[in-house]
């Protein structure tokens, strides 16, 4: 069994006992904080009275500080006044300077304006002097220019008519010496050469010989008598115009000297017109000045009393808004200081665990600070700086009256001034005129000097006999112009040694050639463009590049182009200096041709293309191969065309197709003359077939990539060295 403790004290007496120490420990409790309050008390009216004697501080420093701004402003005054005394002592002085200096000036610039004029006068005649001697030397100069112009056309003609007769001989030689062999005329059209084929084209080509020698007689003689009629015009036409020409120089000098002295006479009408209106614009400057300088000092002297009193008002105005501020400054210290309180007060009952919030606190609060202002939540309104205008406003009335006064006499001035530009200038304009229209009357004087009736009936005249002249012999002409544009259409692109041989024997055998460098372009997908592309633009493209590529070659004598189809071009380097140049050197220029080629399709403009790439592929190959000529013969005959047949063409067609674009493929043979210019990659071997008829095989060529130059102008200087030798 549980044991009950037994206790003398029941429970109510416990209970009652427990109350009592509650209400003990309680009373000791507000004892210890009214204590404390007490203690916040002391400290917070210790920190009143420190405020009040800083405040009291302040006021005194502020007084102190009012005593000595008054001071200050009694001597501002003072020295406003002597400032403005001074000032309009300064102005008068000012004033009269001014005029002393204007009247001076005045004649100074009169001074100054008659030297001006008296050494203008001087210098315009030493001018004018100057200026007619140059004029003279100037004509004569110009009429022996003209007559070394007509030695010059007078020579030149000469010579036109000379080369022309030596192109017509040389023309006529030629077809002579193509007609003369009567066994190749047989032969081209298509007959057994014998006996009496030879005698009748024996008979005809005498013929025709005679009646080409009598043409080409009857030509020279024409030119020759045109010649003759050419320079009898000139001849005509030249003295005429040196007539013409002396009597228009003498009428422009005298109508120079006429305009000159009339120009001098406006130029003196003018200044004396502008001297007289730039006189009574000074003097009525003068008289405005006067006024306004008058309105100036009487304003000066009412500012400078007027300028006291508002400086005394000022100083009034300034002393309130102290005050006002200095009140204002003081309340915001009190409205500091019962915040900082506060802020004391709440960390007071913070420390004895008593609210800072609510009801609670603000009872505490009335209690502990009892001065605390109930209005120190309201806004402490600020002090405006902004003085109080004087009611007074003649001060600025009077000047914005002279200011007025000013600006009426500035415009009338202005108004004076422009009326003086209006007169000046409409005089200029008169005068202008006056010389303009008589510089149109002279310039058709003279125009009509110039447009001799004489001359003009000369030439219609000389245009007329040269017209019948030429009429009368246009038919004679154009056959001769007809046989020789057929010789040049024969022989055209040829080569000169083919040409040659052409003309001298009328024939040419096939011949074999060595240490030949060929090189073949072919424009990748050529078929699919012309299929793509217009008609216009397929020619615009094939015109574009062909012109381009005569552009290239025309730097070099050594390569020659052969005949090839569409998007296909085929060069041969070596054919026209056969023993002059070595293999590596006819490489080296289709290396050359072919790089410089490529930069031309880099730079090919294909706006107007209807394809945006054209890529050709290069191949170079070297060795012998035989050329002759094909095509019709005779002066109308088909055009004559050089071929070149053999295996080498065929590698070198080999070594193209199997090339990339805008790349040189070069065959081993080529690659081995020139390997140590270049950089090089290796590429596969071409399958080719060599030998003919029935030893017909194929074989393998080593074929390589060119890649860079490895010591480009050592290369070009051996190939220079290879030459010189």
């Amino acid at each position: 069994m549980a044991q009950h403790k037994q206790t003398l004290i029941d429970d109510a007496t416990l209970a009652f006992l427990a109350t009592q120490r509650a209400a003990d420990a309680a009373l000791v409790g507000r004892i210890w904080r009214d204590g404390r309050h007490a203690e916040f008390q002391f400290r917070h009216a210790a920190r009143r009275n420190a405020f009040g004697v800083d405040d009291i501080g302040r006021r005194e420093a502020a007084a102190a500080l009012a005593l000595t701004l008054e001071k200050v402003h009694a001597d501002e005054a003072a020295a406003l006044q002597l400032a403005q005394s001074q000032e309009n002592e300064s102005r008068l002085a000012v004033a009269d300077d001014e005029k002393t200096l204007a009247a001076v000036l005045r004649e100074m610039k009169a001074v100054r304006q008659s030297m001006d004029a008296n050494r203008a006068g001087e210098k315009a005649a030493k001018r004018f002097k100057t200026l007619m001697t140059e004029r003279r030397k100037a004509a004569k100069l110009y009429l022996k220019r003209i007559e070394e112009g007509q030695d010059r056309e007078k020579k030149e003609l000469r010579d036109s008519h000379n080369r022309a007769l030596k192109t017509m001989s040389l023309m006529r030689n030629v077809a002579l010496r193509d007609v003369e062999d009567a066994e190749i005329r047989v032969i081209l059209k298509g007959l057994d050469f014998n006996s009496k084929t030879a005698a009748e084209e024996k008979r005809n080509a005498e013929a025709l010989a005679r009646k080409e020698a009598q043409v080409f007689q009857e030509k020279v003689d024409i030119r020759l008598r045109r010649n003759q009629l050419e320079v009898s015009h000139q001849t005509e036409i030249h003295t005429a115009h040196l007539k013409s020409i002396s009597r228009l120089v003498d009428q422009e000098i005298d109508y120079m000297d006429e305009n000159q002295a009339l120009l001098m006479e406006h130029q003196t009408k003018e200044h004396e017109l502008e001297q007289e209106l730039q006189q009574k614009y000074d003097q009525e400057e003068e008289i405005v000045r006067g006024k306004i300088l008058s309105m100036e000092i009487s304003q000066a002297q009412s500012n400078a009393i007027k300028a006291a009193t508002s400086l005394v008002e000022r100083q009034r105005k300034e002393a309130q808004i102290q005050k006002l501020k200095e009140a204002r400054a003081a309340k915001v210290r009190d409205k500091e200081f019962w915040r900082k309180e506060e802020v004391y007060l709440k960390d007071h009952l913070a420390g004895l665990g008593l609210p800072t919030e609510g009801s609670a606190y603000e009872s505490v609060q009335a209690i502990l600070l009892r001065q605390l202002p109930a209005d120190l939540d309201k806004e402490i309104p600020e002090v405006e700086d902004d003085l109080e205008e004087s009611g007074d406003e003649s001060p600025i009335e009077a000047s914005k009256a002279i200011e007025a006064a000013k600006a009426r006499e500035a415009a009338l001035l202005e108004t004076l001034r422009n009326t003086h530009k209006q007169l000046l200038q409409a005089m200029k304009k008169q005068h202008k005129k006056i010389r303009d229209h008589r510089v149109l009357e002279q310039e058709k004087v003279c125009a009509t000097l110039s447009g001799d009736p004489e001359i003009k009936k000369l030439k219609e005249k000389h245009a007329q006999e040269l017209k019948e002249f030429d009429e009368s012999t246009q038919k004679s002409i154009k056959t001769d112009d007809d046989n020789a544009e057929g010789i040049n259409a024969k022989h055209r692109k040829l080569p000169m040694m083919v040409s040659e041989e052409l003309v001298k024997s009328g024939k040419y055998e096939p011949t074999d050639f060595n240490e030949l460098a060929f090189l073949q372009v072919h424009i990748i997908d050529f078929d699919d463009i012309a299929m793509e592309s217009t008609a216009s633009q397929l020619v615009s493209l094939i015109n574009t590049l062909e012109a381009q590529i005569d552009q290239v070659l025309e730097s070099s004598d050594n390569i020659y182009r052969l005949e090839s189809n569409d998007g296909e071009f085929k060069f041969v380097a070596g054919l026209q200096t056969q023993g002059l140049k070595s293999t590596k050197e006819n490489v080296l220029e289709t290396i050359q041709l072919s790089k410089r080629l490529i930069q031309v399709f880099r730079n090919l403009d294909l706006t107007n293309q209807a394809f945006k790439k054209v890529e050709p592929r290069f191949g170079i190959h070297i060795g012998p191969a035989t050329g002759g000529v094909v095509g019709g013969g005779g002066a109308g005959g088909n055009q004559l065309q050089f071929a070149i047949l053999g295996n080498t063409v065929d590698v070198t067609d080999k070594i193209e197709k199997t090339s990339r674009g805008m790349e040189i493929h070069i065959s081993g043979p080529a690659h081995e003359v020139v390997k140590e210019a270049y950089e090089w990659e290796v590429s596969e071997s071409v399958e080719v077939l060599q030998g003919g008829g029935a030893a017909v095989a194929k074989q393998k060529v080593r074929a390589w990539w060119l890649q860079g130059e490895k010591q480009v102008r050592s290369g070009l200087a051996s190939g220079s060295s290879d030459l010189a030798q």
